[in-house]
């Protein structure tokens, strides 16, 4: 995920056949919340996400949870530019 130039929107793509929604940010901009749905159509045959693919084990809806690592601005350049992203089983 970037920050697009007019600091707006960003690119998501996702994993096969979902559904990427709900894009919001915390009002300082330091943690972004983001929901898949329904990942490969519900068949482990495509995607075990968010599990390691094993082919068995059916794919969940979820919300990420997005950081960055220096817990700086997202999409901002601030000393270090990696990401940390957590997945939350959003049928919990």
């Amino acid at each position: 995920m970037v920050k697009s130039p007019d600091g707006v929107s960003a690119r998501r793509t996702g994993v096969a056949s979902d559904e990427i929604t709900g894009w919001t940010v915390t009002p300082n901009f330091r943690t972004a919340f983001v929901n898949i749905q329904h990942p490969g159509n519900g068949g482990p045959a495509r995607t075990n996400f968010p599990a390691r693919f094993d082919g068995r084990t059916i794919p969940r809806d979820c919300t990420l949870i997005i950081t960055k690592k220096d817990r700086g601005i997202i999409g901002s350049q601030e000393r270090n530019g990696d990401f940390a992203c957590k997945a939350r089983d959003a049928n919990i």
